[in-house]
């Protein structure tokens, strides 16, 4: 269940997934550079969100996915295998008390269990 409270989005009694299709035609790089997330977060410029859960590829860091969580400004990455590559890629969330799945292509590359999961 998603709900909103005072300041925004929660999450908390039962599983949110976000599944969505993206296309990237050209990979960052230092000619072109850009930085990518994902899912579920609390900003949409380009500072770091305070509360989020997401993927995120940032070539300067990682040229593979990276799965992230968020809460009150404590981060948990987790860099994947899964590099990113031009074309279509499928991209899936899914997100319980304390818990994330992130999914690539229908795989599970990776399960957070963590305070770091934004709840309330």
């Amino acid at each position: 269940m998603l709900y909103q409270n005072t300041t925004g989005i929660a999450f908390g009694g039962g599983i949110c997934i976000i599944e969505g299709v993206i296309n990237i035609p050209t990979l960052s790089s230092a000619a072109q550079r850009y930085w990518q997330h994902w899912g579920f977060g609390d900003n949409t410029t380009n500072g770091a969100c305070v509360d989020g859960i997401y993927f995120d590829y940032t070539d300067s860091i990682s040229a593979n996915w990276r799965c992230r969580a968020v809460a009150n400004s404590v981060d948990s990455t987790f860099a994947t295998t899964a590099a990113v590559a031009t074309g279509k890629t499928v991209l899936r969330i899914e997100v319980e008390t304390y818990l994330a799945r992130f999914y690539i292509n229908g795989t599970l590359v990776h399960t957070l269990q963590s305070a770091t999961v934004p709840n309330g």
